[in-house]
């Protein structure tokens, strides 16, 4: 086979954005989830959401998932809204260690207003 046979799709979307981080209990952030990916960080093994913002419709951002999250914005999730609002740190009964404790709210992209949706996440 050679390269000339090949029919090649552009992939939309590859990479990451600014990198959100959760200092302050009701920080939020709402965007399409577009990608899990797994790397490293300083701290070790992490995996990387990267979300396009619904405000700007253009903004890709990454969030670094805890482990409070990584559980709650998994594959599934991808290319529905997704909003994160930090509840603060929460200490564990169990353990007594604190963590960063989070809501997680998702839409399915027919329940939003189309205008609220970048155009290469709707499908007709």
């Amino acid at each position: 086979m050679t390269n000339d046979t090949i029919e090649w799709e552009k992939k939309v979307y590859s990479g990451g954005g600014k990198i959100v981080t959760f200092d302050e209990a009701g920080d939020e952030t709402i965007g399409i989830l577009l990608e899990l990916r797994h790397g490293t960080t300083r701290m070790g093994a992490a995996v990387f959401a990267d979300f396009r913002d619904l405000t700007t419709k253009q903004e890709i951002f990454t969030i670094i998932l805890s482990t409070g999250l990584v559980n709650s914005v998994t594959a599934e999730e991808i290319g529905k809204a997704v909003k994160i609002v930090f509840l603060g740190m929460q200490k564990n009964e169990k353990t007594g260690r604190n963590f960063k404790a989070f809501d997680v709210f998702t839409a399915e992209n027919e329940n939003l207003p189309l205008s609220e949706v970048p155009e290469e996440v709707i499908s007709f």
